[in-house]
C-alpha cells in the first residue's frame, strides 16, 4: 500500500507540473526551457570568468612593471657604484709596487669598465627590443642629452679613459686624474640624479598601473552586479514562482 501510494503521489506531482507549464505557456517546451536556462547560466559564468581572467592579467602587468622598473633602478645604481669604485682604483695601480697586486687592480678596472659599459648600453639603448629606459620621460631625455655635458657623453668619455688607462697606466695618468676630478664634481652627481629620476619614473609607472587595475576592478564588480540583476535574479524569480505554483497545484 505504501509503494502504491508513493507511485500515485509521483504521478500526481508530474501531472501537476505538466499542467502548470501547459496553463502558463501554451507553447511550453521543456527542452527549450532547459536550453534557455542553461545558456543564461553559461553566459553569466562566462562574464564572471572573463572578469577574473582580465583581473589576473592586470595583476600580472603590475608585477611586470614592478620587475622592469626595479631592474632599471638597480642597473642605474650599479652604474653609480661602479663609477665610485673606478674613481678609487687608479691610486692602487699607480702606488702599487707588487706586480701581482698591480695586475689584479688593473683587472678589477677592466671588469668594472665592462660592467659599466653594459649598464650604460642597457639604459641608453634598451634590450631585447624594449625601449631605452633613458628615453622614458622628458626629464631623463634632457638628463642624458647627447650634446654638451649630458650624462651620455660624460659616461662614454669616462669609460674610454679608463679603458685606455687599463691598457697603458703610465701614459694616461693625467687623463685619469682629470676624469676623477670630473667624476667627483660632475659625473657622480649626475649619476645620483639619474637614479632619482628612474625612481620617480618607476613610481609614476606603478601609480598608472594601479589606477588602471582599480578601474578594471570597478568594471568587474559592475559585471557581477549586472549578472546578478539581469540573469540570476530573473532565474531565481522564475524558479520560485514555478515552485510556488506547483505546490499550489499539488495542494489542490
Amino acid at each position: 500500500l505504501f509503494l502504491r501510494s508513493a507511485q500515485i503521489t509521483s504521478v500526481h506531482q508530474r501531472d501537476a507540473i505538466g499542467r502548470y507549464f501547459m496553463d502558463n505557456d501554451s507553447t511550453y517546451d521543456e527542452e527549450a526551457l532547459r536550453r534557455r536556462y542553461t545558456w543564461q547560466y553559461i553566459a553569466a559564468m562566462a562574464l564572471v570568468a572573463a572578469s577574473i581572467v582580465i583581473g589576473a592579467f592586470q595583476v600580472n602587468q603590475i608585477l611586470d612593471v614592478n620587475r622592469q622598473q626595479g631592474e632599471i633602478i638597480n642597473v642605474a645604481a650599479s652604474q653609480r657604484m661602479l663609477s665610485q669604485r673606478l674613481a678609487l682604483l687608479p691610486d692602487r695601480v699607480l702606488s702599487e709596487t707588487n706586480t701581482y697586486r698591480r695586475d689584479r687592480a688593473l683587472r678589477d678596472i677592466r671588469l668594472a669598465v665592462e660592467r659599466m659599459r653594459e649598464a650604460h648600453a642597457y639604459l641608453t639603448e634598451g634590450r631585447n627590443g624594449e625601449p631605452a629606459p633613458a628615453q622614458a620621460t622628458a626629464a631623463l631625455r634632457h638628463h642624458y642629452a647627447p650634446a654638451g655635458r649630458g650624462l651620455e657623453n660624460m659616461v662614454a668619455s669616462f669609460i674610454r679613459t679608463y679603458e685606455a688607462f687599463a691598457d697603458a697606466p703610465g701614459e694616461y695618468g693625467e687623463a685619469i686624474e682629470y676624469q676623477r676630478m670630473n667624476a667627483e664634481n660632475g659625473l657622480l652627481v649626475r649619476l645620483d640624479q639619474a637614479v632619482e629620476l628612474y625612481t620617480q619614473t618607476a613610481e609614476q609607472e606603478m601609480a598608472m598601473a594601479m589606477r588602471v587595475h582599480g578601474i578594471w576592478v570597478l568594471i568587474a564588480l559592475s559585471f557581477v552586479l549586472l549578472v546578478a540583476i539581469f540573469i540570476f535574479r530573473p532565474l531565481a524569480r522564475d524558479a520560485a514562482r514555478a515552485v510556488g505554483n506547483i505546490g499550489a497545484e499539488l495542494d489542490e
